[in-house]
């Protein structure tokens, strides 16, 4: 099995020494030391619930708590409750004894503006909830529970680290060589989320480590009963922890060939039979009871259809239309992107561990084509990474959520070691020592700037203002919103933009008075009709702030940003309202001046001037349909209305390719509830599979008739192109290529008086 020996080892001699340490080897302590340093600071820099899915870990573990029973999936109720039990059980006997009281509480102070520009780097309402003084040390209550289970996911990542190193010993024989892999598990930032959070996880990794290690084992010693029987309870406890687990059975079957040989004769038969039905029976007898129970309860061994109806099944078609952009986030989240990808790295970062990896490829493709070595490790390794990430790609093929690299991390020790072991096939075996080294300092950098750089600064309220200094800010305003909160100044950049640009609107706030709620501030930007061209809706603090938190004396300024959208209307001059409102009812704060007299829901805090663009036809865009047709800009009039009255819309279309249908226009007026008021669809002329050959911008005109019955309001124009026959629309390709799975564009607003 040895693969390996270094320079910096004593490679072949005392083999056994290696693979069985009289003593801890230094090196590795430090290293498990370092890990768990950063693992818990990634724990306490992640708030109470934004770990993924953390909420429903934890409500699994609160439900066995409290009501003593396995919990089940309902339709409608997104939950984990489809699980398998044991992580659930191990942390519901470690936290009984706490009195979480407050976890329907907590698990409610939910943000609903939280997957604003979720790709950006930044800390623009990155939480999913919002965070108060229950979550403040000396933690108590649903804090205390989850802290004491992250902790114990800390212990389980060590866990997975001490049993990836005896794999690397097994197979390279040397304690520093051995260190090696270590470096793309214990360093990976994603692999350091994962271990300071509450999710089954962390339980999956070490148990699929362990059933790895155990049948790369029965190559060395043969079927051996002790292995046999360890490697069958492994594969029960598997089974218990998380169903993926179930995907590592072509490795172990694997393994258990290998090790009796039973092309070579009678005796090879009788044990390869004989460690199946005991490894197998053993791991039915622990774990069988679980696919029995989703059978007779969803009719699903796996609950797969059950937990598809939960959280949302994804068409073959529309899944293949995206699968490129889906591989690679999956790529991306094995390494980065925390909490549920709201927060990512650099994409440098993951393109880099992409580089690493494919080198890592063709060093592997090197060792097993020239150095001739023992290839039925590297067979196993590679069954077990290629059945989890098979498993990994059915479901992102089938659920809307799957597409997450953790998901796979059952095989992750199989991966890390396959990772380094390719590399170490490009240098000579003298450095592969220092190899190991490098890799080891070079990804414990990278994972200690992911904590400090990218994780820390995202949450945790903004910075306090010495009240003193709001008498001489610029931009002054001074009026009061309800009572209780002053808007002391505010301030607008720029003063000009063009479409897709942004505008940054500083808001200076102030507590006066315990408030009686959470309020969300909204900052619209209103043309001279009155129209809606761009808005933010956020509680304060970007999210991290709201309200109810704030105390009398509290002071500090908020940047919200607008993105200015790139079909608005222009050009034009937009005026800068800021007010705040209740997000349950919708109701707005009064707004009131300093000598206490009532100015309104809003005020005006500036003014934003849109240019015009150069182009030939008017409000000129860039909108892709299924890299076939261009919209190119549109025009309307009125833009203020009347019930009862026409708008006229004219649209203007290119085709980017060949176009194969003649394709139908629509054009929608919705109001409230997306509700359609008016209807304005039609085939353009000539037909859009002429329009290549003409080469030139088409004019397609539409008109919407309102209804007399249509309430006043704000309402937004849809537009798209659909097969009249089957219905079927275009979808929308981002300007960076990917395909974003929205079938209309909302092309601006209008207003009915």
């Amino acid at each position: 099995m040895t693969t390996q020996s270094t320079g910096n080892d004593q490679g072949h001699e005392g083999r056994s020494a290696l693979v069985r340490p009289s003593r801890p080897f230094a090196p590795f302590v430090i290293l498990v030391v370092a890990y768990a340093v950063l693992a818990v600071g990634f724990s306490v820099a992640t708030p109470v619930f934004e770990a993924p899915d953390e909420v429903h870990h934890v409500s699994y573990i609160h439900f066995l708590a409290t009501q003593h029973r396995l919990p089940v999936l309902r339709a409608g109720e997104p939950s984990e409750y489809h699980q398998a039990p044991l992580y659930y059980a191990i942390g519901a006997a470690l936290t009984g004894w706490v009195p979480a009281g407050d976890f329907d509480f907590v698990a409610t102070q939910r943000n609903p503006f939280w997957a604003y520009r979720d790709w950006e780097i930044g800390r623009d309402n990155k939480n999913r909830f919002l965070h108060g003084p229950w979550e403040a040390w000396p933690w108590r209550g649903t804090a205390l529970m989850v802290h004491l289970v992250r902790l114990l996911s800390v212990l389980l990542g060590a866990g997975t680290l001490w049993v990836t190193y005896r794999i690397g010993l097994d197979l390279f024989g040397s304690k520093v060589v051995a260190l090696g892999p270590l470096a793309f598990i214990a360093f990976n930032p994603m692999f350091l989320f994962i271990s300071g959070s509450v999710t089954n996880d962390t339980l999956t990794m070490f148990v699929g480590a362990l059933t790895i290690w155990t049948a790369l084992r029965l190559l060395r010693t043969g079927p051996a009963r002790r292995l046999v029987i360890q490697l069958g309870i492994l594969l029960g406890l598997g089974w218990m922890t998380k169903i993926t687990t179930v995907f590592l059975l072509p490795a172990v079957g694997l393994a258990i060939l290998l090790s009796t040989r039973p092309w070579q004769g009678r005796e090879g038969w009788h044990a390869f039979w004989r460690t199946t039905l005991i490894a197998f029976g053993l791991g039915l007898a622990l774990g069988g009871w679980l696919f029995a129970r989703n059978i007779a309860l969803y009719g699903d061994p796996a609950a797969l259809q059950q937990d598809l109806a939960v959280w949302g099944h994804r068409s073959l078609e529309k899944s293949l239309a995206v699968f490129d952009q889906d591989l690679r986030f999956i790529w991306t989240s094995t390494w980065g992107g925390f909490a549920n990808g709201q927060v990512p790295l650099p994409p440098e970062f993951s393109a880099v561990m992409g580089v690493v990896a494919g080198l890592s490829l063709f060093g592997l493709l090197r060792v097993a084509v020239t150095r001739r070595e023992n290839l039925s490790p590297l067979a196993i390794l590679s069954i077990a990474v290629l059945g989890l990430a098979t498993a990994l790609i059915y479901y992102t093929l089938t659920s809307r959520d799957g597409r997450y690299g953790r998901y796979a991390f059952a095989a992750l020790s199989a991966g890390v070691v396959l990772l380094f072991w390719g590399l170490s096939g490009l240098v000579p075996r003298r450095w592969v020592g220092a190899l190991a080294v490098v890799c080891d300092l070079a990804m414990a950098a990278a994972a200690t700037v992911a904590l400090l750089v990218y994780l820390v600064p995202v949450y945790g309220p903004p910075p306090k203002l010495d009240p003193a200094r709001l008498a001489v800010l610029p931009g002054r305003v001074d009026v009061t919103l309800g009572g209780f909160a002053r808007l002391a100044a505010a301030q607008v950049e720029p003063s000009a933009v063009t479409p897709g640009g942004r505008v940054a609107v500083s808001l200076t706030w102030a507590s006066l008075a315990p408030t009686p709620g959470n309020y969300v501030v909204f900052v619209h930007l209103l043309d001279n009709e009155g129209v809606i061209v761009a808005q933010r809706d956020t509680y304060p603090g970007l999210g991290q702030f709201p309200t109810s938190f704030w105390q009398p004396g509290d002071a500090f300024t908020d940047c919200i940003v607008v993105p200015i959208p790139e079909t608005v209307y222009r050009p034009d001059v937009a005026q800068v309202q800021v007010g705040l409102y209740d997000y349950d009812s919708g109701w707005r704060l009064p707004v009131q001046g300093a000598d206490g007299r009532v100015l309104g829901d809003a005020v005006t805090v500036g003014e934003v001037d849109i240019a015009a663009t150069p182009d030939p036809w008017p409000n000129a865009i860039h909108i892709n349909f299924d890299n076939q047709i261009e919209l190119a800009g549109y025009e309307l009039a009125p833009r203020s209305l009347k019930p009862g009255q026409a708008l006229d819309l004219t649209l203007y279309w290119r085709a980017l390719g060949p176009i194969g249908h003649n394709y139908t226009v629509f054009a929608h007026l919705l109001g409230p509830g997306e509700m359609v008021w008016a209807v304005g669809d039609s085939r353009p002329q000539p037909p859009t599979t002429s329009w290549l050959a003409l080469g030139q911008v088409i004019e397609d005109r539409h008109r919407l008739e309102l209804p007399q019955d249509v309430p006043p309001g704000q309402y937004e124009i849809e537009v798209g192109l659909y097969r009249a026959r089957t219905g079927e629309r275009l979808d929308l390709i981002a300007p960076d290529g990917r395909r974003t799975l929205e079938n209309r564009l909302l092309l601006t607003r209008v207003r009915v008086r």
